[in-house]
Parts: structure tokens; sequence; C-alpha cells
């Protein structure tokens, strides 16, 4: 597995204060799914802050990468550069001959509606090898190359498909990796600092699962989300970031654009495995009905957003497989609104 360990410093940036919430019992939970941070942020104070391992330690937040993907988006939208309805087609011409390829849109591609098929082995597993040990140098190409199973927005499937193509949709429109794109026009912007990301053999960076970083660098990703768009009283992201992120499809009302919601997800959509719970159940999920936004990685890692408490949660946790984001949340949310 390719691995970014240098340290990064722990930057001073909220207030610590105590909070009237135990939220002692979650970090508890979290420790018995190999647990190593929790830090819990409300306004500008951060409430709770524990580690089980050094707090400059940078850990792969695997799967909650695919929430940048909903930024890139947005930004690029109002730049002028994309449209969600517009036709994948457009820019990879080479599925315009193709009768189903051909009706994928941008917004398919995010909502993972778009009907391709998943390669769970070469689009993430080889992608965890350091390139050189890679078996499939291009992987943008493999995902364009990839067959539909089914008519777009009549099924929704899990994987790293959907990105990598939007990914190489998103290099062609701006002549930008994603991962450039972000450093420029993002990440600056929030003093965002990460340990490296998880590439192909051509340097192509890997939206659906590249990203290293530490618990408090992820706070600020929740943040930006958090207050729409501004970090800090300074404006990064036009206003609207977080209900252009929440659009879901009907095919699974539960999964916006690159984040997963505090929805019912329909029975029969299930996760080929690692899968963030049990076959069947939606991986967000808290019988408040509270709007929770959540970017989500395999092994516990999450960045909570929600606003009725104006929280950003995070969670990171070594190998943590059995971690369930329903018990979790009955550890920090009541079961109704107050």
């Amino acid at each position: 597995m390719q691995r970014f360990d240098t340290p990064i410093p722990v930057q001073n940036i909220w207030r610590s204060t105590k909070s009237t919430h135990n939220f002692q019992q979650a970090w508890s939970y979290s420790q018995e799914h190999d647990g190593r941070a929790l830090l819990i942020l409300e306004g500008e104070e951060l409430i709770f802050s524990a580690y089980a391992h050094p707090p400059q330690t940078p850990l792969p937040f695997w799967s909650g990468t695919k929430t940048l993907a909903c930024f890139l988006a947005y930004d690029a939208k109002h730049k002028g550069l994309i449209t969600l309805e517009e036709p994948v087609s457009s820019t990879i011409t080479q599925w315009s001959t193709d009768p189903q390829k051909n009706t994928i849109t941008i917004e398919d591609l995010l909502q993972f509606t778009s009907g391709l098929k998943q390669d769970f082995f070469v689009l993430s597993l080889d992608g965890f090898r350091p390139p050189n040990r890679q078996r499939v140098k291009d992987k943008y190409q493999f995902a364009i190359n990839q067959p539909t199973e089914a008519s777009a927005r009549t099924t929704w499937s899990y994987g790293s498909v959907h990105l990598t193509v939007f990914a190489a949709l998103f290099e062609k429109k701006t002549g930008m990796d994603i991962q450039d794109w972000l450093q420029k026009s993002i990440f600056p912007q929030i003093d965002f600092q990460y340990a490296g990301w998880n590439t192909d053999r051509k340097g192509q960076s890997m939206l659906a699962y590249g990203l290293w970083t530490t618990a408090s660098e992820l706070l600020k990703l929740g943040v930006l989300l958090r207050d729409d768009g501004m970090y800090q009283g300074k404006r990064v992201l036009p206003a609207g970031l977080q209900q252009f992120c929440a659009q879901s499809s009907s095919t699974n009302p539960a999964y916006g654009l690159g984040i997963w919601l505090n929805k019912d997800m329909p029975d029969h959509l299930d996760f080929p495995r690692p899968m963030f719970q049990k076959e069947g159940k939606t991986p967000i999920f808290h019988n408040s009905g509270e709007g929770i936004l959540a970017f989500a990685g395999a092994k516990g890692q999450r960045i909570y957003v929600i606003p009725f408490y104006d929280w950003v949660v995070v969670h990171q946790a070594q190998e943590g497989d059995t971690f369930s984001d329903t018990e979790f949340l009955k550890h920090i949310l009541p079961s109704t609104k107050p």
C-alpha cells in the first residue's frame, strides 16, 4: 500500500472548551473499533478532543476523499467550466457512439447512477499499491473503457469507477489534475495540509480514495461544508455549497453528490465488500431524522456535518472495519431533536 507518513503539525485554530454533552461513551465506542482520533467542533469551539496516537499522524481518508468531488464540481460549475446536466460524452468523445454511455451526465457520475461496471480490483485495490507495483498504469482510461451494466439513472452502485471517470473529465475540462486544482483553488484558502495522495503509475490522482491527512486537518473540510463555503469569515466557495452537495437521486436518496445523507436507502441497494455496514442498511443513518452530511471512508474514517448543532465531528481509525455509524451516532445524538 502507498504510505504517506510525514507528520503534519497541529495548528491551534479553534478555542477549546468543555461541552455540556458527555462524549466519552462515543470515544469508548471508537476505541473498541480501533479508533485513533475523535474531534467535535461546535461553532468555533473544540468541545471534545481525544487521540490514541500522536495528533500529527496522517492516516488514509479512503473513500472520504470522494466528497471532494462535490467541491471540485461546485467550484468548476461557478467558474463556467461544467454543468451537472451536460453529457459526459461532450468531453469524453469516445462515448458519443455508445448508445448507453452517451446518456450519462456529470450528475450521474457524482451520484453514482451512471450504470458503469465497477472493478474493485483494478480501480481500488491496485491503486493502493506503490505505483511501480500497480498492474494497470492508466486508471483513468481503464475507467473510461468500462462497459455499462445498466442504463443511466436506473441503478446505483458504490465504487471507484464513477469518480475516476469524473477526474478524467475534470482534467480534460480544466487542463489540471484534480489534486493540482485543489492545491491551487481551494486548499490554500483554508490552509489545508496533507501528507500525500494515492496516484496511478501515470501520476493521476485517485479521487475515489487518495487523500492522507490528520483529524485536525479534516475539521477544515467539514467547516467549509458546514459554513456553506465560508471559512473563518472568508468566502472560499460561493454560497449554496451545502445544498449543492446534498442533491440526491431518486434511485438512492441517501447519497448526494459524493456525500452520504441521513436518509433511508432502498433495501435492494447493497454494498460490495469492503462496506460500511451490513447489507441492505443505510450506512449513515440516525433515527432522529437530523440533517447529517457525511464524508465516509473505509475503516472508520468520517467527517459528519450536523448543521442543527453547528457541529463538525471527525473520526479516524486504523483498522476500524467493524465501526458502525448508527451505533456511533447513538452516543453523540439524542433519538429526537431537542
